[in-house]
């Protein structure tokens, strides 16, 4: 039996409006996604502007050749046997006791001149990648902060500490890093400041690679905290320089203390992979 026109066209028009509720219903909850998402950029921009104000660090000499390291004291000259001084509790510096004040989490901070990088440096111990997705005020937030791999001793320190941190379409966190696939940039950006909670320190870039982000494909280069022997430690420089944009003709020795930068990578793999690894590694030379 054929159905009446007249219920035809209710059901027709019952599922015109079911589907433009649910395409409704998809447009506002996409648009309060975008506007929590842009509200929640807004305030951890200005949270991070806010922390970049209030940094003030010494003035520092420009840096025309690589030094040997140093913990910034002079060698005695007195050739006299002295006593060996007694331990002594380490002093904050100055310029971050007021962020570590606010944040006990706080491990340093870290610079790159003349980039968008100036920013607090956090590791928590218990909470691994808690700075993933909160920032140095712990709020909730895809820009997360810059935070420090949970096995890495930033203080002792490992021969090898690794930093993470967002790249962002803004340009702001590690996306500055994306210069150094230009050789031509690390020519004028070679320097790095990572200071930790006591003491100053520069570190020059020796290498600039990317691998895959995808467990099992690409060289897990993060794992690399402490060398166990010489071997171990220059296989560590052989692999990552096999991975270089270019050749910095700088290197690293067994002993030389190191800092890796690590952030995503967009370029698509050939096996169709979309999301990598922009990797700068540094070592310490003062």
């Amino acid at each position: 039996m054929e159905q009446n026109p007249q219920k035809k066209k209710l059901a027709k028009k019952i599922a015109y409006y079911i589907l433009l509720g649910f395409f409704c219903l998809v447009f506002i909850a996409s648009a309060i996604y975008v506007a929590d998402y842009l509200i929640r950029s807004n305030a951890a921009r200005s949270e991070y502007d806010s922390l970049l104000d209030q940094y003030n660090p010494p003035s520092r000499p420009p840096i025309t050749e690589a030094t040997e390291p140093t913990d910034g004291t002079a060698p005695s000259e007195s050739t006299e046997p002295t006593d060996p001084p007694g331990p002594t509790e380490p002093t904050i510096l100055e310029e971050l006791q007021v962020f570590y004040d606010k944040n006990q989490e706080l491990v340093g901070w870290i610079t790159v001149p003349d980039t968008k990088i100036s920013y607090p440096v956090l590791q928590s111990p218990t909470r691994p990648d808690y700075y993933l997705d909160h920032t140095f005020e712990g709020k909730k937030s895809a820009w997360g902060a810059i935070y420090v791999r949970e096995a890495c001793d930033v203080f002792k320190p490992s021969d090898n500490i690794t930093l993470y941190g967002h790249h962002m379409k803004d340009g702001s966190m590690f996306s500055g890093l994306d210069g150094y696939k230009r050789k031509s940039f690390w020519e004028s950006h070679q320097y790095i400041y990572f200071d930790t909670l006591y003491e100053r320190h520069v570190y020059q870039v020796i290498v600039a690679f990317k691998t895959s982000g995808t467990y099992g494909n690409g060289y897990a280069y993060h794992l690399f905290d402490d060398a166990k022997d010489e071997a171990d430690f220059n296989q560590f420089i052989n692999n990552v320089k096999a991975l270089a944009y270019y050749d910095t003709g700088i290197t690293a020795q067994y002993g030389d203390k190191l800092i890796t930068l690590s952030t995503c990578e967009y370029t698509i793999y050939e096996n169709g992979e979309a999301v990598g690894r922009h990797v700068v590694i540094a070592k310490r030379i003062a």
